[in-house]
């Protein structure tokens, strides 16, 4: 996921600094089904994608060992950064013009678009029910709980729920000031988990220890804040096998003369049962977004490379790397979704494309497939 500033269009600093778009999302596992001959994606699969640049979406639906491309097919707000459908809306969250857009899942045509205040920059959206979600603003320091039931006539923001100021912070010695910068959130029960970057406000880079915010959705009040071993945090994904542990990722510290990572990311197991981080990997790169595929392999997007790393959840290693740079260009992998055991689709941001990998058989890569312009979330569509 990328970091979205208001006014900022410099593409290489956003390239380069960047959010989930999460991704993540920040859900950690894929749609079913398997495939009907060795390297073909099933028919009937489709793909909805957020094009960031472009504000449009784009549409790839897998029939009989091709597919159809449908890019532009309908705007979107301005820096689209999450998909989540359900039922037969599909919700997008648009960080720069701060609001959420509902619409229709087959024909595109939008429902309503509501807002989540100016200048929220809203980042990421889980459900909290069927009708509400929990939202992070990463400049507006908060979280705002919406009805987003397209019947639903009132005001949709139902509560907003702040976040830890700069004095509240744990900071390094010579920092003054930081920002929660809220960014990845989950639901588990009644509780919200939301991690904070903790950036310093003049550069934006690590200021001092990522945290985690436990939020009680009873009260829409925040209990607490937990610190993660890394700096930077940004990402989340429940682990598929058992939904009381959450992995939490932290990008690590970036040269703000550079603005490179340095290569410091940690990966974090977090208990939800004992409120405590269990275990923590050090990793030589800029872990952002995760998702775990049925056989335990994570797949792991690197904010310093095009590339994904692959991590056993079982045997705790690391594994091989899926590169999927082309030679001599910034590369950058915005999101990633799994179909099943079979495939894995990355989004590769600069080069406006969609990444169809085999993950059955050796990860190798099977297409590139043009998208909008900078393409930063992606959904299976049912």
């Amino acid at each position: 996921m990328r970091y979205k500033f208001s006014g900022i269009s410099n593409l290489f600093l956003l390239a380069s600094i960047l959010s989930l778009a999460l991704i993540i999302t920040v859900g950690c596992t894929g749609g079913g089904g398997s495939p009907t001959a060795p390297n073909v994606v099933p028919d009937g699969t489709k793909i909805l994608i957020a094009n960031s640049l472009g504000e449009t979406l784009s549409s790839f639906s897998f029939q009989e060992g091709t597919y159809i491309a449908q890019n532009d097919l309908a705007p979107t707000g301005q820096a689209p950064n999450q998909i989540i459908t359900r039922g037969s809306v599909c919700y997008i969250l648009n960080s720069l013009s701060n609001s959420i857009l509902a619409l229709d899942s087959t024909t595109f045509n939008m429902i309503y678009e509501s807002s989540v205040g100016l200048g929220k920059n809203p980042y990421n959206m889980a459900f909290i029910n069927n009708d509400e979600v929990i939202i992070t603003n990463w400049l507006g320091n908060d979280c705002v709980r919406m009805n987003v039931n397209p019947s639903y006539a009132s005001d949709r923001i139902l509560a907003t729920i702040p976040l830890p100021e700069s004095a509240e912070l744990p900071k390094d010695a010579t920092v003054k000031e930081t920002a929660a910068c809220p960014q990845a959130v989950v639901v588990i029960g009644d509780t919200a988990y939301v991690t904070l970057a903790n950036l310093e406000t003049k550069n934006f880079t690590a200021g001092g220890p990522g945290l985690i915010a436990l939020i009680d959705l009873q009260s829409n009040q925040m209990l607490s804040t937990i610190q993660t071993t890394g700096r930077n945090t940004q990402g989340f994904c429940i682990d598929p096998f058992n939904n009381q542990k959450l992995y939490v990722l932290s990008a690590g510290d970036i040269n703000p003369s550079t603005w490179l990572y340095d290569g410091n990311g940690k990966i974090d197991i977090f208990d939800t049962g004992t409120l405590g981080i269990t275990s923590n990997f050090s990793v030589v790169a800029a872990p952002s977004e995760m998702v775990i595929a049925p056989t335990g392999i994570a797949y792991i997007t690197d904010l310093m490379e095009g590339r994904i790393l692959t991590f056993n959840t079982s045997t705790r290693f690391f594994g091989g790397v899926i590169d999927i740079a082309k030679e001599g260009t910034l590369s950058y992998v915005s999101g990633l979704t799994l179909l099943g055991s079979d495939f894995l689709f990355a989004l590769e941001f600069n080069q406006d494309e969609l990444v169809v990998i085999d993950i059955q058989s050796g990860n190798a890569i099977l297409d590139r497939i043009k998208t909008g312009d900078g393409p930063d979330a992606l959904v299976l569509l049912p």
